[in-house]
C-alpha cells in the first residue's frame, strides 16, 4: 500500500492522522469543559492540555479556552464578554 503513494504521500498521511486525533479530541471535550479545568480523562489528554497544545501551534484561543486553560478565570471573562456586547 505505501509503495502506491505519490510523492507527498507520507505528508498527506501524516496530516490526516492528525487530523483524526485533533477531530477525536475535540469530540471528547465536552461542552462544561470550562466548569471544570482539571483533567476528567484519567490518563488521557484533557481539554487543558489539548487547548494549550493548541495554543502553542499559534491558534488563538477564545474567552472560555481561556477559562478551560486556566489563564482567566470564569468571572472575568464573562465580564469581559459583557462590556463588548455593550461596545456593539
Amino acid at each position: 500500500m505505501a509503495a502506491g503513494l505519490a510523492a507527498n504521500g507520507d505528508g498527506r498521511a501524516q496530516v490526516i492522522t492528525l487530523a483524526l486525533v485533533l477531530g477525536a479530541l475535540e469530540a471528547r471535550t465536552p461542552k462544561d469543559a470550562w466548569r471544570n479545568s482539571t483533567p476528567s480523562w484519567s490518563h488521557h489528554v484533557g481539554s487543558a492540555e489539548y487547548l494549550r497544545w493548541l495554543e502553542a501551534q499559534d491558534y488563538p484561543l477564545s474567552a472560555v479556552e481561556e477559562v478551560i486553560t486556566g489563564a482567566k478565570d470564569a468571572e472575568s471573562a464573562y465580564t469581559r464578554y459583557l462590556a463588548d456586547a455593550v461596545k456593539q
